[in-house]
């Protein structure tokens, strides 16, 4: 069977990739973000991504992962992040 949101049941239009609850899209935004100031941060401090992975206590393929703005665990983020004397903060949307 076919997949049907409940905005299809209910008669309205939906169009794919543009469902308001699809957070994907954002959190991708987001995840290349993030990933572009870990790997401006590791280059301006010349580390290679093996070391970087030395200095943090993860994985190269982790840090692969980070730099490329896929899914990790906020674990193994905020150990590269602290390696390279940066935090991940959250904050308030102001409007």
């Amino acid at each position: 069977g076919k997949d049907v949101s409940d905005k299809q049941i209910r008669g309205q239009k939906t169009v794919i990739g543009q469902d308001p609850c699809d957070k994907s899209q954002k959190e991708g935004i987001i995840m290349n973000k993030i990933a572009n100031k870990i790997k401006q941060a590791r280059k301006e401090r010349c580390l290679t991504r093996a070391s970087l992975a030395l200095l943090s206590g993860v994985n190269i393929r982790v840090i692969m992962k980070i730099e490329e703005g896929r899914d990790c665990s906020t674990r193994s983020l905020n150990k590269v992040l602290a390696a390279l004397g940066m935090e991940l903060a959250v904050k308030t949307k102001e409007e």
